[in-house]
């Protein structure tokens, strides 16, 4: 079968998790089923690391002409338009009109939580980036939506149902990454939660699971976040608060936080654990995040709102247990609260600061707990999340 996605960027599996699940998938689609991938971007930013069959740039206004051109001309049979609510929603019109013209069906696959676009932001981290001129534009819309909240919400609510039905009416599919968000897309978007939602986890973006046999030679007291250095979803700075009740405790001096990532937002958290004076916290910058997971043994998310959470299967594939938030519905297609990791009521720091005690001064329960973690991750494979991909794109492609 000939499958063409869409995605707002080109794909680079070093990029975004939007591009990196794209890429994982289409690589699956490849060797394991013999489809044929295609790429079709509205903008060049990297590299291009597209192995496959061909691509093309979108020009803006010609989009419909370009993949009507596209699909007829390589036999398109399936498109798949990999986005939320921003650029690629914006000509899911001309993607549908294209595929229809063409003989294609159309999968919106939305990649984020229903409804993150109402998440503010930390008033301290908006503040120093209105006072430093950083995103200036955003910030101040962010200051103006939190401080008229409750005159704006129902306004902005209106534009996202606008958004959402959008993709509901102009695609035959429209996919999630994870059935616990079906019904709050469709409360958003005013449709009934029928059977043109569906619910597909991401895969895991790792090869292979940590030998557990290695476990006491290689782990260290260390703990772990990997991600974008962003505050209005990452909510970077709760790391850094949890992190300063720990080390006032001063019952774990030989532990240390270890932070993976860069982000817009970087300086205000250097300058944060500054002030703080937090001794045992390292910025270790981008790079290659599998070398830490392999030495960490304890994850922190704190995010406000995420799609999936690649992180997570990530850390629990190397062993890694992880603390999270509960700030999302799809937490818990990955996580089994006291089981494979603990899950915390949002904004709780203290239970936070107490589960992290409790993996901090329990090394068998650490070991416990990543050892059934790494098998909870099997559900992610590569083979189950295709297969469910490919069952939906075979049953589409019969409807034709």
């Amino acid at each position: 079968m000939e499958i063409l996605f869409i995605t707002s960027k080109n794909i680079n599996p070093f990029s975004g998790g939007i591009e990196r699940s794209t890429y994982i998938l289409a690589t699956a689609f490849t060797n394991i089923y013999s489809h044929t991938c295609y790429s079709a971007y509205l903008k060049r930013e990297t590299s291009n690391e597209w192995p496959y069959a061909g691509e093309v740039l979108l020009q803006r206004g010609s989009e419909y002409e370009q993949l009507k051109e596209f699909v007829k001309q390589k036999n398109i049979k399936i498109i798949i338009a990999q986005g939320s609510v921003g650029s690629i929603n914006n000509i899911v019109e001309k993607i549908s009109k294209a595929a229809k013209d063409g003989g294609a069906n159309l999968v919106f696959s939305f990649r984020n939580m229903p409804g993150f676009e109402l998440v503010g932001i930390n008033a301290s981290v908006l503040l120093y980036r209105i006072m430093h001129r950083q995103q200036l534009l955003n910030s101040l819309e962010y200051l103006i939506y939190q401080t008229f909240k409750w005159a704006m919400r129902p306004v902005i609510i209106h534009k996202l149902r606008k958004k959402y039905v959008r993709a509901y009416l102009n695609a035959d599919i429209v996919t999630l990454l994870s059935e616990r968000f079906v019904s709050d897309y469709a409360q958003i978007a005013g449709t009934p939660a029928n059977e043109k939602y569906k619910g597909i986890n991401n895969a895991l973006i790792f090869d292979g699971c940590f030998n557990m046999e290695d476990y006491d030679s290689v782990k260290k007291k260390t703990v772990l976040f990997v991600g974008r250095f962003e505050e209005r979803q990452k909510r970077v700075s709760e790391v850094i608060q949890v992190w300063k009740m720990i080390e006032k405790n001063g019952s774990f001096p030989e532990w240390r936080l270890c932070m993976v990532g860069s982000g817009e937002d970087e300086l205000y958290y250097k300058k944060m654990v500054k002030r703080l004076k937090l001794k045992r916290v390292y910025f270790e910058g981008y790079g290659e995040s599998r070398p830490y997971y392999r030495e960490a043994s304890i994850f922190m998310m704190t995010s406000a709102f995420e799609g999936f959470g690649n992180v997570l299967t990530e850390s629990m594939q190397n062993a890694v247990v992880p603390v999270a938030y509960d700030s999302y519905k799809a937490l818990h297609d990955i996580v089994q609260d006291g089981v494979s990791g603990y899950i915390v009521p949002d904004n709780d720091r203290k239970s936070y600061c107490d589960r992290m005690m409790q993996l901090m001064s329990d090394t068998e329960l650490r070991k416990r707990m990543a050892a059934i973690g790494i098998q909870k991750t099997f559900k992610f494979s590569i083979e189950k999340i295709a297969g469910e991909w490919n069952s939906l794109i075979t049953n589409l492609s019969k409807k034709q």
